[in-house]
């Protein structure tokens, strides 16, 4: 699935997350994934790139709020995954 396909580009998107323009960089990475995996249109892709990019970014600061960091963060990715396969189905 594209979330695991993700993960194998892990190093490579925690390479793009250190750059300034870190979010257009990612959306245009996770767009030709999306395509690669064709996932929806092409108008909707653009969409779900951008609204994957913000899922997946969290920030990690430390205790002395000096440093902080993007991190790459696919868990939400995965639980949204797990709930569109339940389809809001109540047990």
């Amino acid at each position: 699935s594209l979330v695991y396909r993700l993960e194998n580009f892990r190093s490579g998107i925690e390479a793009i997350l250190e750059h300034d323009g870190y979010r257009h960089l990612l959306e245009k990475f996770i767009l030709k994934q999306l395509d690669r995996s064709a996932i929806g249109d092409n108008a909707n892709q653009e969409i779900f790139a951008q609204m994957m990019a913000k899922i997946v970014v969290e920030r990690d600061v430390d205790d002395s709020n000096k440093n902080s960091r993007n991190k790459y963060c696919p868990e939400g990715l995965i639980i949204a995954s797990f709930l569109a396969k339940q389809g809001g189905q109540n047990d």
